[in-house]
């Protein structure tokens, strides 16, 4: 009976240790309204049961993120492992919407239009859209860069 009464202070020591490391890795407010008496055993499969994440959760979290933010690679691998694809026509209607203010020349292009593009077409009038402006912006401070040297002349 000794060495039962033994192992079983270790086990019941080893028990709380765990449950306090594990308590204090856990945000508090996940925790706080679970029993104090459980053991280790139990509180896993209680938080296991809480706070598990299902694949719908995740792929709603993929899509709200890609709809709130700008759309890349990494997103839309991530999507497609949960089987969610969109359509080309999607892809670039989103990114039309996503794109800055300095790209409205493009949209109101794409609005006339009676087809409709690919998304590396899309990609590709960005592209020259977007050295256009890079160079309109070195030109215009190379302007007033010799606007400035003349006045002190």
């Amino acid at each position: 009976m000794g060495v039962y009464n033994a192992h079983y202070a270790r086990w019941e020591k080893s028990n709380r240790l765990s449950l306090i490391a594990m308590k204090r890795s856990i945000v508090k407010h996940l925790i706080s309204d679970l029993s104090e008496d459980m053991n280790v055993r139990q509180f896993l499969e209680v938080v296991g049961e809480r706070y598990t994440i299902s694949n719908k959760v995740e792929a709603g979290n993929l899509l709200s993120e890609l709809t709130n933010m700008r759309y890349d690679v990494a997103m839309g691998s991530k999507l497609k492992a949960h089987n969610i694809v969109f359509s080309k026509a999607y892809i670039v209607h989103h990114a039309l919407n996503v794109l800055p203010a300095e790209f409205s020349q493009i949209k109101n292009v794409y609005s006339a239009q009676n087809e409709t593009w690919s998304v590396n077409a899309l990609i590709t009038k960005c592209v020259t859209k977007d050295e256009k402006l890079k160079n309109e912006k070195y030109e215009s401070a190379h302007l007033i860069a010799n606007a400035k040297l003349k006045v002190r002349s």
